[in-house]
C-alpha cells in the first residue's frame, strides 16, 4: 500500500491541532475565571466542556501520528484504523462530558440558589463563540482538504463548543435583563450538555461504521463501475467492494476479459483501469483489481 512513513514535521493536520489545544488552554482558564467571579454556572461548565476538548485534541494528535504508519509484520493493511480508533474516543469522552455537566446542572437547580450573571460572562461567552467558530471552519477544512475524518470530527467538536458558548450567552443575556430569570443560567448548562452528547453520539457513530467495514456512498461504488465499464478490454464487472481504513479509500474490483487475453495484457489493463479510479478519487486510495475471464455474473455492489 503507498502509506507514508511519517508525518512531516510541519504537518497541516499537526498545526490545526495544536493550535486549537493552545486555545482550548487559554479559553479553559477564562471560562474557570469568568464562570466564578461571574457567577455563572453555565459558563463553568463550558468550562469542562473546553477540557474535553483539550483531551480530544490529544488524541487526535495521536491517531494522526500512529495512523499515518505503513504496513508491518503485525498489521499488513496499515494502521489507518488508528484515526478511527481514536475518532470513537473523542466521541466517548464528549459522550462523558456532556452527561456529567447535565448531572452538576441539574443538582445546582434544586439545592442551590441562582445569581444574576456579571458582565464578565457575556464577554468571555462571545469571545469563546467567536474564537470556536473560527477554529471550527479552520479544522474542517483542512480536513476536508488533507482526508483526515479524525480532523473533521474535530472540527464538530470544536463546532459543539461554540454552540455552547452561544447557549450560555443567551441565557446570561437573559438573566442580565431580568433578575428572575436567574434560573436560565443553569437551564442552559443543561441544554448546553444535551448539545455535547449529540454531538459525541454522532462521533461515535461514524467512526463506527468505520470499524464495521461500511461501504461508502453508494454514487462512488456506481462512478467506479463506470469508469471500469469504459476502460478498453474490459468485459464485465462482477464485483466492487469498498471500505476505509482511517483516511485511506480501499477498493476491491473484479473485473471480466477475453479469455484469451495474454497475462501481460491482462496486467496492463489492470494497471490502467487501477490509475484511471485513482484519478477520480481527491485522497489516498489503495486499488485492487482482480482480473479472469468474462462471463455472464450480475453486477451487484
Amino acid at each position: 500500500m503507498m502509506y507514508q512513513e511519517s508525518l512531516p514535521q510541519k504537518d497541516p493536520a499537526q498545526k490545526v491541532t495544536l493550535l486549537g489545544m493552545l486555545l482550548n488552554l487559554v479559553l479553559i482558564f477564562a471560562k474557570l475565571w469568568g464562570g466564578i467571579a461571574g457567577h455563572s454556572t453555565a459558563l463553568v461548565a463550558d468550562a469542562i466542556h473546553s477540557v474535553s476538548d483539550l483531551f480530544s485534541d490529544l488524541l487526535v494528535l495521536w491517531g494522526l501520528k500512529i495512523g499515518e504508519k505503513g504496513p508491518d509484520t503485525n498489521h499488513h493493511f496499515g494502521h489507518g484504523k488508528i484515526e478511527t480508533v481514536a475518532t470513537m474516543g473523542m466521541g466517548i469522552i464528549v459522550i462523558a462530558t456532556g452527561i456529567g455537566i447535565g448531572v452538576e446542572a441539574a443538582s445546582k437547580i434544586r439545592t442551590e440558589a441562582q445569581f444574576q450573571p456579571g458582565v464578565i460572562v457575556l464577554v468571555i461567552a462571545l469571545i469563546s463563540l467567536i474564537t470556536k467558530e473560527v477554529l471550527y471552519h479552520y479544522t474542517k477544512i483542512t480536513g476536508e482538504r488533507l482526508q483526515r475524518p479524525v480532523l473533521i470530527s474535530n472540527a464538530w467538536h470544536h463546532r459543539s463548543d461554540a454552540l455552547s458558548s452561544l447557549t450560555v450567552l443567551v441565557g446570561a443575556i437573559g438573566a442580565r435583563i431580568d433578575p428572575s430569570w436567574s434560573f436560565l443560567d443553569s437551564y442552559a448548562a443543561i441544554l448546553v450538555s444535551l448539545l455535547i452528547i449529540k454531538s459525541g453520539v454522532s462521533i461515535f457513530i461514524e467512526a463506527t461504521k468505520d470499524i464495521v467495514d461500511t461501504a461508502p456512498d453508494p454514487a462512488l461504488c456506481r462512478e467506479f463501475e463506470n469508469i471500469a465499464r469504459k476502460t478498453p478490454g474490459v468485459i464485465e464487472v462482477h464485483d466492487i467492494k469498498i471500505r476505509r481504513s482511517g483516511r485511506f479509500l480501499l477498493v476491491y474490483i473484479e473485473i471480466g476479459v477475453k479469455p484469451d487475453l495474454p497475462v501481460r495484457d491482462a496486467s496492463r489493463l489492470a494497471g490502467e483501469l487501477e490509475e484511471n479510479i485513482r484519478r477520480l478519487v481527491h485522497g489516498p486510495i489503495e486499488v485492487s483489481v482482480n482480473v479472469r475471464p468474462a462471463r455472464s455474473f450480475e453486477f451487484a455492489c
